[in-house]
């Protein structure tokens, strides 16, 4: 189970997503297999946590393959629904909806928010009824050159998930706020376990060298405030160690123009 992932509903339910290996996998004993498949069901809980019973699986089934679909965030939308954003190495993050409080859920889609090999954190904003999303947005190309995690990025979605605007950047080595990028099948394409990387080029990366990893967060919403905590190091000639970073901002932050 994806750290914070697990939520209360307004009924009281206790949704803990999660993920598992499948047996088989396409990519088996292939060089550049970032692992077997994956997929996600949700524990879920109505007395408390006393006792707990499992939800229906679901993946991603592409041409005829079973892909990863795994350390998904839930939260409850405004209109009662679920909404579950997970991780896949395809390029994007994907989304899934519940209406039956996380026993099951539709196909996973893909959203438009590029992201890296790297799972996000989703949150309800109660005050407007928007969605927070916090992921590690990147391109194709800097997958390829191991600039996986260094761009901490958030959206606002207003209509439940399907849209997503109001891009602002948490961490970055540069100033692009939203990156567009294809979805890619060949998850083969190259190393998605390769080592993190500084890039050389300070005309686009002006803030390089930087911390290389900040991922893995989680979003808290209090109020008019929102908590974030994230891994945040990965760059021995700049942190002798990995760290927790925690950032405490008001919802208006994540509406402004950067």
């Amino acid at each position: 189970m994806y750290n914070g992932a697990a939520t209360v509903l307004s009924s009281g339910r206790i949704v803990g997503p999660t993920y598992t290996y499948e047996p088989e996998w396409y990519g088996k004993g292939h060089p550049n297999s970032p692992g077997p498949q994956t997929s996600m069901y949700c524990w879920l809980s109505d007395d408390e946590g006393t006792t707990w019973r499992k939800g229906k699986e679901i993946g991603i089934v592409h041409d005829g393959k079973q892909m990863w679909f795994e350390e998904g965030a839930v939260t409850e939308l405004k209109d009662g629904r679920l909404i579950m954003l997970a991780r896949t190495p395809m390029g994007r993050i994907f989304r899934s909806y519940s209406t039956s409080g996380g026993e099951d859920w539709t196909e996973p889609e893909a959203t438009q928010l590029a992201a890296a090999y790297a799972p996000g954190a989703v949150a309800l904003i109660k005050s407007t009824g928007d969605l927070l999303c916090v992921w590690n947005q990147n391109s194709l190309a800097e997958d390829r050159e191991g600039f996986r995690r260094f761009r901490l990025s958030s959206a606002i979605s207003e209509d439940s998930g399907l849209t997503w605007n109001h891009f602002r950047n948490l961490e970055s080595l540069d100033d692009r706020t939203r990156i567009d990028r294809e979805l890619d099948w060949d998850v083969f394409s190259y190393n998605h376990e390769q080592p993190y990387s500084q890039p050389h080029d300070l005309i686009n990366y002006p803030w390089a060298p930087g911390i290389l990893r900040c991922a893995y967060p989680t979003v808290v919403v209090l109020g008019e405030t929102i908590i974030i905590a994230y891994d945040y190091g990965c760059t021995p000639d700049l942190l002798p160690q990995n760290y927790i970073k925690v950032k405490s901002l008001p919802v208006s932050w994540f509406y402004e123009e950067p």
